[in-house]
């Protein structure tokens, strides 16, 4: 009888359990802070804030059968809640000339409150940066990392250059200063 190949094990492979934290990843981070971001950091959060997004998106979509877009985007994705109305998830021309063109008879007003844009994306932001801190680790050091920062300070820099340049293409004065005013006074100090 012929013996058994020896086997190979890869780390990751399917079936194979990795720890969810590499704690050798964050060593400039006490215990107590990685105990407290550990659960904000969690997978599951992620999904579960997609998917709310998904759904927002959806019924955002939908209800612009009886709202202007910019109801909506001031409505459902520019708020901390969102009141998403039952009549949205059933517009008249799905149901039209069926037995179930009753359920559009929904009055206006009638919905349930859900997450709003505005709270979901800073849910989501609060999430991405607890996950980066327990389990990003920065491999450059020395003038790769002072290079790799200054590229992206560069790109920063040109994307901003870009945008006030073209705001200041129609002629007018530019108004991205005027109405955001923690933008200008950012320009204002980078001028000196």
């Amino acid at each position: 009888m012929a013996d058994k190949p020896d086997t190979i094990t890869v780390p990751g492979a399917p079936g194979d359990v990795l720890p969810e934290i590499d704690d050798m990843a964050t060593p400039s981070l006490g215990p107590t802070l990685v105990a407290v971001l550990r659960p904000i950091a969690s997978l599951k959060i992620a999904v579960a804030l997609f998917a709310m997004a998904i759904f927002l998106v959806l019924a955002g979509t939908m209800a612009q059968v009886h709202k202007d877009i910019w109801e909506v985007v001031r409505d459902y994705f520019r708020t901390d809640v969102a009141w998403i109305e039952w009549r949205v998830f059933f517009p008249k021309s799905f149901f039209m000339g069926t037995a179930l063109e009753g359920l559009t008879d929904i009055e206006e007003g009638k919905g349930f409150p859900f997450p709003g844009g505005w709270l979901i994306g800073g849910a989501m932001t609060v999430n991405l940066l607890a996950a980066h801190a327990i389990r990003f680790k920065v491999q450059a050091k020395g003038s790769r990392l002072v290079s790799g920062l200054a590229v992206i300070a560069i790109g920063a820099a040109l994307t901003a250059g870009v945008i006030l340049w073209g705001s200041m293409q129609s002629g007018k004065e530019n108004q991205l200063l005027q109405e955001w005013p923690s933008l200008r006074i950012l320009w204002q100090l980078a001028q000196g």
